[in-house]
């Protein structure tokens, strides 16, 4: 049953080796579109900084419970289910949608492809698991450096 929903058990170290595999292909698309970014002069991003500084200050609990219950619930819902359901490219639309939140048009372009990534170690590995601990190293470090340092 834990198969069917993307959690079934796989050994630990195949679980931190794929993560890595894929937070390493998160950041390195990360570093070519802010580039693209950058090369066209088009960078409303900070709109989501300001929304992800707002939300630590106001409370680092809830940004706690938000960085682990919610980005699993994420990966739950746009892995295990749009992408069965919506494909790769469908599911991953509707994530960058979903992160309109901060009105960047940047951020729904940046979430559509980052979404690309995680749909495809979806299909290929079909686990959650590493890609849970992927979202979430990529979210705490991209954090870490936005509002912490």
């Amino acid at each position: 049953m834990l198969k069917e929903f993307g959690l079934e058990k796989i050994p630990p170290e195949k679980g931190i080796i794929t993560a890595i595999k894929i937070v390493a292909a998160l950041f390195i698309y990360s570093a070519l579109f802010s580039f693209i970014l950058a090369l066209i002069g088009f960078n409303d991003l900070g709109k989501m900084e300001n929304l992800i500084k707002s939300a630590y200050t106001f409370s680092p609990i809830y940004f706690a419970i938000t960085i682990t219950i919610g980005l699993f619930l994420e990966e739950y819902f746009f892995r295990a289910f749009l992408v069965p359901r919506a494909d790769i490219w469908g599911s991953s639309i509707i994530f960058g949608i979903f992160h309109y939140s901060s009105g960047s048009i940047a951020q729904v372009i940046g979430a559509t492809f980052l979404g690309l990534i995680l749909a495809v170690a979806y299909k290929q590995y079909k686990n959650l698991i590493p890609l849970y601990i992927a979202h979430v190293l990529y979210d705490v470090i991209i954090i870490y450096f936005l509002v912490i340092r």
